[in-house]
């Protein structure tokens, strides 16, 4: 009964729109683009990959939602594009739309893709890189008020789990599996608390991997960044903002070079929304921590083993960081300082 059942949802569930369905609604709202496709003089391509439909006609990339579901969202990124066009960012410009169809036409951002060219950058291109990544980061916050981003364009509120970051630490199933680490964790968990209370939410982008950024093919200077899909309302460090997520397992080299999320984070800082590199490591380990939680509570015991590698590697990565430049973080420079006050007392 359960399997018929199953079956009849399935068999009642829209079809996702094919590439050919898309084109041809693309092409019946966009009369001019049809002659040049009837032509050849413009061959649509349809780039693999993402959740949403997208065709290439010339020099305009069109998106749209695969299934109804989706139209709300897709309705929702070409607002936020339209919203921030006379921003001078560089994102791309809506062309056109349709919001009952639930697609939007708009310009097509040159280059080459980030995942291509920063292997190759030198450390000066990538600074450079991160710091005009940057500006598009403090100038998209700037182009919203708390009314806009909550009250017109309803963006999703992604807050810290502050409690819950600590309340793991007292399950005594994770301190079990813990082991050795769970006093350096019981540690990072309060400095978290600590550190992200303080925090104001921005709105931002929260996909910038390398696949949605180009950069000119000879200068390596930033021509756009694309699909603003996922823009949340949020602490910056606390979202997985992919150029920020870089690892520190030699086996795990997502993200973006080291370097690259330093000198981001210190742009952004400069330019008026504050962000802390030590804070992107410290929410990676407060990741970790809530999908190794998870783990041990469903005794998945390979994640567990997973999990706990990448707490420790987030801890020694904090410890190093802890001495090279402890003033990048107040809770651990004050941690020091009523350290010395003790001993100095005891010398006393």
């Amino acid at each position: 009964m359960a399997q018929a059942s199953e079956a009849f949802e399935r068999a009642t569930q829209p079809k996702p729109l094919s590439d050919k369905d898309f084109l041809a609604a693309v092409l019946r709202k966009r009369g001019d683009l049809q002659e040049k496709v009837d032509s050849g003089k413009i061959t649509p391509e349809f780039p693999t990959g993402g959740a949403a439909v997208t065709v290439i006609l010339g020099d305009e990339v069109f998106k749209g939602a695969r299934i109804p579901v989706a139209i709300p969202r897709v309705n929702l990124e070409r607002r936020l594009l339209e919203h921030m066009m006379d921003c001078g960012l560089p994102f791309p410009e809506v062309t056109c739309f349709d919001e009952e169809a639930g697609f939007f036409g708009m310009t097509k951002t040159p280059g080459d893709s980030f995942y291509k060219k920063i292997p190759g950058m030198t450390p000066e291109e990538l600074k450079n890189l991160a710091q005009e990544i940057a500006r598009t980061v403090v100038g998209m916050a700037k182009a919203f008020t708390y009314e806009e981003a909550t009250d017109v364009f309803g963006l999703w509120k992604q807050y810290p789990r502050l409690k819950e970051s600590q309340g793991f630490m007292e399950d005594p199933k994770v301190q079990e599996a813990l082991g050795g680490a769970l006093p350096a964790c019981k540690r990072l968990a309060q400095e978290y608390v600590d550190a992200f209370s303080k925090k104001k939410p921005v709105v931002m982008n929260v996909d910038v991997h390398t696949g949605n950024g180009f950069v000119d093919s000879l200068t390596n200077g930033l021509t756009g960044i694309i699909d603003f899909g996922d823009v949340r309302y949020c602490i910056p460090e606390c979202v997985y903002m992919n150029a920020l997520l870089n690892r520190f397992l030699p086996e795990d080299k997502s993200g973006y070079p080291e370097e690259f999320a330093k000198a981001f984070c210190a742009a952004c800082t400069a330019g008026g929304v504050p962000m802390s590199y030590r804070h992107v490591v410290l929410q990676l380990f407060a990741n970790d921590i809530d999908w190794f939680q998870t783990a041990v509570s469903k005794n998945y015991k390979e994640d567990i083993a997973e999990a706990l590698q990448k707490i420790k590697g987030v801890i020694k990565k904090l410890d190093e960081m802890e001495a090279d430049t402890p003033a990048q973080s107040p809770v651990t420079q004050s941690h020091r300082q009523r350290t010395r006050s003790r001993k100095a007392a005891l010398a006393h």
